[in-house]
């Protein structure tokens, strides 16, 4: 059972390269509000970095996490607090590649880009 605390990242994730195309600020915005695509719950959804889905977590329906087994498509960024995980590495991750995907998130999110970043 998870017990919470720290959890070390993944720097050297070799999947994160995969990750594409970006989302448009439009559909990142309505990927905020969706509801998982398989089961429609709201309460912990991640985006594919793959194919742009909206699924839930693994401690709702674990439809991200089948989606990974189906298609093989490996890292995800979460819709709640903008991390991204990748499940062939199993962990978080942090990396340039996931900024595609994080970028457009925070705009849609917060309304402006992140700190440091000057462009989409």
């Amino acid at each position: 059972e998870d017990q919470g605390g720290y959890v070390m990242p993944i720097f050297d994730c070799p999947h994160a390269a995969r990750i594409g195309p970006s989302p448009s600020v439009d559909r990142s915005l309505a990927a905020l509000s969706a509801g998982c695509e398989e089961c429609g719950d709201n309460s912990e959804n991640w985006m594919c970095g793959t194919c742009q889905k909206v699924l839930c977590g693994r401690y709702v329906g674990q439809h991200m996490q089948t989606h990974h087994g189906e298609k093989q498509h490996d890292v995800c960024i979460s819709l709640r607090d903008l991390n991204a995980w990748c499940y062939a590495c199993d962990g978080y991750i942090v990396a340039d590649d996931v900024n595609i995907l994080y970028i457009p998130l925070h705009v849609a999110k917060f309304g402006y880009l992140p700190p440091g970043c000057e462009s989409l």
